[in-house]
């Protein structure tokens, strides 16, 4: 055949993934049924392979193996896999040009073996490494993917101020979730010089309260401060984000009906209030 696929996605529905490799020619053979599968020009194998999900399926860590075979891939999601640190080895050695990556609720931890390779993907935009086994010392490896455009790390229950201050010298970052770890209102001075923020979830921080929401980026347009410790005080801190449209407040008992009307006459920008 004269197409190869530029574009698969089984996500949801599958066991695993094995491989055939033949020559200078790949080939992904899922062992679930693809929910969508696109063709593109190219050189009949999947060598050619540019966007995988696997979102859900039960890979390990020899499917991640066989991924790495697959050279063209610049989008890769792995949410929700078997993958473990020596899979993440396998992505990392050899698939340095992705600019997508999903690690969502893998098994990755703090090992060196797999998380010190991260900072050499420096053509990554997007990176979702959500997990609840990941630290500060796992953050230090992002440091040097400043294209870094997009960067999860939801649930991520051990991180610090000290990873918000290597995410302040990822310039490009427009979009944070930074949610709920350990940070104080000080990652939010270490991130404000990023001027090219404008989204921001800093949700689930107990210990970020009104203290430190001055700090805040006046170029925010997207603020998501739901179950942090914050008051109407914290609210009245908030009246130099003129660009502010949307404000999510969902569990903060401390701020009041009065305080949410308040904000909303301080910022006319606003436009959602999620309460």
């Amino acid at each position: 055949s004269s197409s190869a696929v530029s574009w698969y996605d089984v996500a949801g529905v599958g066991v695993g993934v094995g491989a055939a490799v033949g020559g200078k020619a790949a080939l992904v053979t899922p062992l679930c049924k693809p929910k969508k599968v696109y063709t593109a020009s190219g050189d009949g194998g999947t060598t050619g392979l540019r966007s995988l999900s696997l979102d859900s399926c039960a890979i390990t860590d020899d499917g991640a193996y066989k991924i790495s075979m697959l050279p063209s891939l610049i989008k890769l999601n792995l949410a929700d896999t078997r993958i473990t640190n020596d899979g993440l080895k396998y992505i990392t050695d050899s698939l340095t040009n992705l600019e997508s990556l999903s690690l969502f609720f893998c098994d990755v931890s703090d090992s060196e073996q797999g998380m010190e390779g991260l900072s050499r993907l420096t053509s990554l935009t997007e990176l979702n490494l959500d997990s609840r086994d990941i630290t500060d010392h796992s953050i230090a490896h992002l440091a040097p993917l400043v294209k870094l455009r997009v960067l999860d790390l939801f649930s991520a229950y051990r991180l610090t101020d000290l990873s918000a201050l290597v995410i302040s010298g990822l310039p490009e970052l427009a979009k944070i979730e930074l949610c709920g770890g350990r940070i104080t209102g000080r990652a939010l001075e270490y991130l404000r010089p990023l001027e090219k923020l404008r989204s921001l979830s800093v949700a689930q921080n107990i210990n970020i309260g009104d203290i430190g929401l001055r700090a805040l980026s006046p170029q925010l347009t997207d603020l998501n401060l739901s179950e942090c410790r914050i008051s109407d005080a914290g609210l009245d801190d908030l009246d130099h984000m003129v660009n502010l449209r949307s404000l999510t407040l969902i569990n903060c008992p401390r701020v009041t009906r009065g305080g949410v009307e308040q904000v909303k006459q301080d910022l006319p920008a606003l436009r959602v209030v999620r309460v």
